[in-house]
């Protein structure tokens, strides 16, 4: 500070280092240090507005499976009817977070709301890594647990049994069968399932997850229960 008024009482410019500090400081610092003198004035960079920031992210991001993609669209409508589709990112301040978040989680069931704190905290974030804004409003907001406990529900051998004689083919049966015995996310895991996953003689398959990529990749041991299905299900496409 001693250096910047020197300079500033001396009226000559700054040294390389001090210049290169000014240069790297946050808005907020320099606003303080230009309200008492020391710095010029400096001319905020306009961000995109709220809708538009959102929208180019979620397309920068065509590797995500289709349920993230889903979900980022969906934060990105609540955060537009919260603030406005042309607010400015810069403007959106640490109450503000709070606030939505709080709305949020009065609207919606927790696990909803707590997934959509954690994408808008995710937005924010890469906002901040592009230094569009100095710091992620939403950095200290806990998103808290996506798990919703209600709606889990253990299924039991005589309900599976009900679900099988209710299918109306054995293309359904199947579906039921992966789910129940095979543990496979439905729909996802099961529509990406080839004939070429399934190894008769080691009596396996292969499940590849859209959730979670690459590293979603497991084998499952084919049971009694899927194994006596798979083969009443006719073969003559690639997908099952």
């Amino acid at each position: 500070m001693e250096t910047l008024a020197a300079s500033v009482a001396s009226k000559t410019p700054l040294d390389g280092e001090t210049a290169a500090w000014v240069g790297n400081i946050g808005n907020d610092l320099a606003e303080k240090l230009a309200a008492v003198g020391l710095v010029a004035v400096r001319v905020k960079q306009q961000t995109a507005g709220l809708k538009d920031f959102c929208t180019s992210y979620v397309e920068s991001r065509p590797e995500v499976a289709a349920n993230t993609r889903r979900n980022l669209l969906q934060t990105t409508r609540y955060l537009v009817e919260h603030f406005g589709a042309d607010r400015q990112l810069r403007t959106i301040t640490v109450g503000d977070a709070v606030q939505f978040t709080s709305q949020m989680r009065a609207d919606y069931a927790s696990a909803t709301a707590n997934r959509n704190i954690g994408f808008a905290k995710q937005f924010f974030q890469v906002a901040e890594r592009d230094e569009l804004i100095d710091q992620n409003p939403f950095r200290g907001v806990k998103k808290g647990s996506m798990e919703n406990p209600a709606r889990m529900h253990y299924v039991t051998a005589d309900q599976t049994k009900q679900l099988l004689d209710a299918c109306p083919d054995g293309e359904w049966r199947l579906i039921v069968a992966l789910a129940r015995y095979g543990g496979l996310r439905t729909p996802s895991e099961h529509l990406a399932l080839t004939w070429a996953d399934t190894d008769w003689k080691r009596e396996r398959f292969l499940v590849r997850s859209p959730k979670t990529g690459r590293a979603g990749c497991r084998c499952f041991p084919n049971c009694a229960h899927t194994s006596t299905r798979l083969s009443t299900v006719p073969n003559r496409v690639r997908f099952m």
